[in-house]
């Protein structure tokens, strides 16, 4: 009788386990094949070793009214490295805004969050400096800027003005 009660508690655990409720997780897995860099400028902060999705090719101006001057959004220069080496970022621009319009001589200065980074830098600024010491994994570099145009340095003439910041990325 003994027997026949444990087979049966035996036969009722085995059906318990077969209504448990099996829970299942699942993590973003991105890997990249045959790349050395991945670099560029983004409007979010960068936190994986995947190419963003968030990459900016162009940067508006608005008025801020609490600082009185012209003001881009926040943007990152980042460089993601999965060399076996250091990298260094460096930065050059083309100087100041200028107008579209070959008439119109005026320029428009202006400067960044990095007091190195401006329309009057010459050459170039190295903005970003890779400091591991293992290379067993990729290296995330980044630094979140703003640009900034004085209300006093704006021209009479409306007009479209431009200028372009150029990023380098260098082994060491």
């Amino acid at each position: 009788m003994k027997k026949i009660l444990l087979l049966i508690m035996v036969f009722i655990f085995s059906l318990f386990s077969l209504f448990a409720i099996q829970e299942y997780s699942a993590i973003p897995i991105s890997f990249a094949v045959n790349m050395d860099v991945f670099a560029g400028f983004s409007s979010q902060h960068i936190s994986s070793s995947a190419r963003p999705t968030s990459d900016i090719t162009e940067l508006g101006f608005h008025f801020s009214s609490a600082s009185n001057q012209l003001e881009s959004d926040t943007f990152y220069v980042y460089c993601i490295s999965f060399l076996t080496k250091a990298v260094d970022v460096y930065v050059s621009t083309t100087g100041p805004l200028k107008s579209n319009d070959s008439s119109i001589t005026s320029t428009i200065p202006w400067t960044s969050t990095d007091t190195n980074l401006s329309s009057s830098m010459s050459g170039e600024y190295k903005l970003l400096s890779d400091m591991r010491t293992s290379f067993s994994k990729p290296e995330i570099l980044q630094r979140q800027i703003a640009l900034f145009v004085k209300l006093d340095d704006l021209p009479d003439t409306g007009d479209n003005f431009t200028t372009t910041i150029t990023m380098e990325v260098r082994s060491r």
